[in-house]
């Protein structure tokens, strides 16, 4: 927390400030129903976080009267100015993005106010109590969605998606950032592998030319190119190997 309060417009939150008990009672009954990763050092619990984080965002979004929150997983690079899109995130609750069956993705989320992911947080802990399944917040996100698409907004991922002109940009559910600087290490002995399809998703992105280009204030930033005449910037890139300084600083030209 300290290395980064020195920025101005930083303000760190205490954890015990924001807090969930609901979450933590499910947590404690079912924990034995949670996957722990013992090869993650640090980040064994996973797939018990991945779920707790909606929870606090709900209570810093109800303890400070926000709206209009753009919830980021650390593991993302943000290369465009969220609020240019604001008109169109705020046409439904939530918004996130979905890159295979029965998977959808919250790296880059959009929630309009704390209500709207209460609603969500409701069935996170309706599928931790009842469900046998795999426990996965991918999994209730896209089963969200299905049972109540008033609710949801799914960003542009690709070529094909219907927001794609709307937004003018694609965002990345983590292939195109799996792709340009690799899978985790904890998948691959260890080793940063760059140039791979990402598994979990349904896309191949390696059809597609991939490449920097520099921004009005100096900035390389990703574009992505469909086509001779389709090309589009790319929102963000989730950084699945947890290589940031790659991302942020200039990298090398995509071959």
């Amino acid at each position: 927390m300290k290395q980064i309060q020195h920025f101005s417009n930083v303000r760190c939150v205490e954890y015990a400030d924001v807090q969930s008990y609901s979450f933590d009672k499910a947590m404690q009954l079912h924990r034995d129903k949670f996957c722990i990763v013992r090869g993650l050092q640090g980040r064994e619990e996973l797939f018990i976080r991945s779920f707790e984080r909606f929870f606090l965002c709900e209570n810093l979004m109800k303890t400070n009267n926000l709206e209009d929150v753009l919830f980021v997983e650390i593991d993302n690079m943000i290369y465009k100015d969220a609020s240019a899109y604001l008109n169109e995130l705020r046409k439904k609750p939530l918004s996130y993005m979905r890159d295979n069956e029965d998977r959808s993705s919250s790296g880059i989320m959009y929630v309009r106010d704390e209500s709207s992911l209460g609603r969500l947080n409701s069935e996170f802990l309706d599928f931790i109590n009842t469900s046998d399944e795999s426990l996965s917040e991918m999994t209730v996100l896209f089963r969200f969605e299905r049972r109540f698409p008033e609710q949801v907004q799914y960003l542009p991922i690709c070529i094909d998606d219907p927001n794609l002109e709307n937004y003018a940009c694609v965002f990345d559910a983590a292939p195109l950032g799996v792709y340009l600087f690799g899978r985790d290490p904890y998948h691959t002995q260890g080793q940063t592998i760059k140039g791979l399809r990402n598994p979990y998703s349904s896309i191949d992105f390696s059809v597609f030319k991939l490449y920097w280009e520099v921004d009005g204030q100096g900035r390389r930033c990703p574009w992505i190119r469909f086509s001779e005449t389709e090309k589009y910037p790319i929102f963000n890139l989730h950084i699945h190997s947890k290589c940031l300084d790659e991302a942020y600083f200039e990298p090398e030209p995509v071959s």
